[in-house]
């Protein structure tokens, strides 16, 4: 077996290397827009297995930034590293080769709970204080067909999805993403500068992700450059002099729910929502941060609903349009799902994960889906006893609860269950539902409902009565964690 020191960079390479940036600088040298040039990008990752003594990046990188230096000392070099921790497990330490130092980083993507980035920020700034530091790649997928009610319902599809499946990844939780993640990088003095990746969809052939094949989907415009997904509208919003007000979420036109957030991305001094004609809500500037304007619980007629947004700049009002419908009967929640719009056999179509209080969204083990030959016609899922298997592959888990707007009177609610976890025995998992303070469901044990078997589906139905306008249901666990997949409500 060869050793790590068997893969040297060859000095053909390193020729090649040099060759190609010296062109390069040639080619562009008496271009003013070109501020900075780049020694390298994401080569920092250790072969494993490797000894960590062992080092064939950092030389090529020195090599290369004395040779742009020489080539042109007018301009400074930059390297984008590969995003890892600060105490650069599994990577080479890059600060302090060239002049400027950038990390690439995909939080609330790829990479660690969001939570992590100041700190994480923080530790690189300091590991590299004596260099400039930016953040060279952040963003988050989005396809224009695929939309949510919540995106912080349940885990996006970051990933490639196998053939024949979907990757979900909604325009809303990818606006969602960079709101988040500029929050943070714009509140960092000591950064001299921040990328969004990408301003346009690219080719990537080994990708089946959001709703085209062989593209990477994490654009602010779409492929065919026809599209301006919402982020660029928050960016433009942020930047631009340009008078600025935009409905976000308006490719989502056939409605899961009577009551939506609406957002606005405005650079206004105010902006005000009507529907349907008939104001609804006004917000000055000061309380639209980032420049985005959230309205919350607007309510939806049945049929077709006209929302307008008008911010008004500088005295004069720009108004932004969109054409919403709402005809869903009743109230289905698919519960961990991120993506909404998901039609049963039925005819019920399925909101994404909403109106919920605490817990988890989570989905299936994809290691974990193996399954007897009996459950291929479930699909990918691998959920028997229904004829919906794709509304139990996510789940809400832990200790939560639903607060969800109705109007008084009585409702039939059916709960759907599955046992994820194939490794749960019965008696591990038990919990109490719990409606408008009424213990409805008790010590309810989903493995032993579904006869011991994991990830077959069972349900339960209950009736309750609603006299505030809000139906609580609390999954209050007592052994394990408490779950749920389907909330389905309909009124008697």
């Amino acid at each position: 077996m060869k050793s790590c020191s068997d893969y040297p960079p060859s000095r053909e390479f390193v020729a090649n290397a040099k060759q190609q940036l010296q062109e390069l600088i040639r080619q562009q040298f008496n271009h003013a827009a070109v501020a900075m040039w780049s020694v390298g990008n994401e080569t920092t990752a250790r072969q494993k297995g490797c000894d960590k003594s062992y080092d064939n990046v950092r030389p090529v990188l020195r090599e290369l930034h004395e040779l742009a230096k020489q080539e042109d000392p007018s301009r400074p070099t930059a390297y984008a590293e590969l995003g890892h921790r600060d105490d650069r497990e599994g990577f080479a330490a890059t600060e302090g080769i060239t002049d400027l130092f950038a990390t690439n980083r995909y939080f609330l993507w790829y990479s660690e709970p969001f939570r992590e980035l100041t700190a994480w920020l923080d530790a690189l700034h300091g590991l590299a204080y004596k260099q400039p530091f930016a953040v060279s790649e952040y963003g988050a997928g989005a396809a224009v067909t695929h939309h949510t009610d919540n995106p912080l319902g349940g885990p996006p599809d970051v990933y490639s999805a196998p053939k024949g499946e979907t990757s979900w990844q909604p325009e809303e939780y990818a606006a969602y993403a960079h709101e988040e993640n500029y929050r943070v990088i714009s509140g960092k003095p000591y950064l001299w500068g921040s990328f969004a990746w990408n301003m346009f969809d690219f080719g990537s052939a080994h990708r089946n992700e959001g709703d085209l094949l062989g593209v990477n989907t994490k654009g602010l415009v779409t492929f065919d450059r026809r599209t301006r997904k919402d982020p660029f509208f928050f960016y433009k919003a942020n930047w631009s002099q340009e008078p600025v007000t935009y409905i976000t979420s308006r490719r989502y036109t056939d409605r899961a729910y009577a009551l939506t957030d609406v957002k606005v991305y405005s650079n206004a001094d105010a902006v005000q929502l009507s529907v349907n004609g008939t104001p609804v809500a006004a917000m000055t500037a000061r309380e639209c941060l980032q420049a985005t304007c959230v309205f919350r619980e607007v309510r939806l007629r049945r049929g077709e609903n006209v929302v307008a947004a008008t911010g008004q700049h500088r005295g004069k009002p720009v108004t932004d349009t969109v054409r919403w419908t709402f005809e869903n009967d009743g109230v289905h929640i698919a519960a961990g799902w991120v993506a909404t719009g998901c039609v049963a056999s039925d005819g019920r179509r399925f909101g994404s994960d909403n109106f919920f209080l605490g817990g988890t969204g989570k989905k299936l083990d994809k290691e974990e889906e193996a399954a007897p030959e009996s459950f291929a016609a479930a699909g990918a899922t691998r959920v028997a006893e229904t004829r919906d298997p794709q509304l139990y592959r996510h789940f809400r888990s832990g200790k939560f609860a639903y607060d969800i707007p109705l109007d008084n009177g009585r409702y039939e609610v059916m709960l759907g269950f599955t046992e994820p976890d194939q490794k749960t025995g019965t008696g591990d998992r038990v919990f109490d539902v719990v409606a408008n303070g009424k213990p409805v469901i008790e010590g309810f044990d989903v493995l032993k409902a579904a006869d011991g078997k994991a990830r077959h589906a069972v349900t339960r139905t209950f009736t309750t009565s609603v006299e505030n306008g809000r139906l609580e249901l609390d999954f209050r666990p007592t052994r394990g964690e408490a779950l749920v997949s389907t909330v389905s409500i309909r009124r008697q």
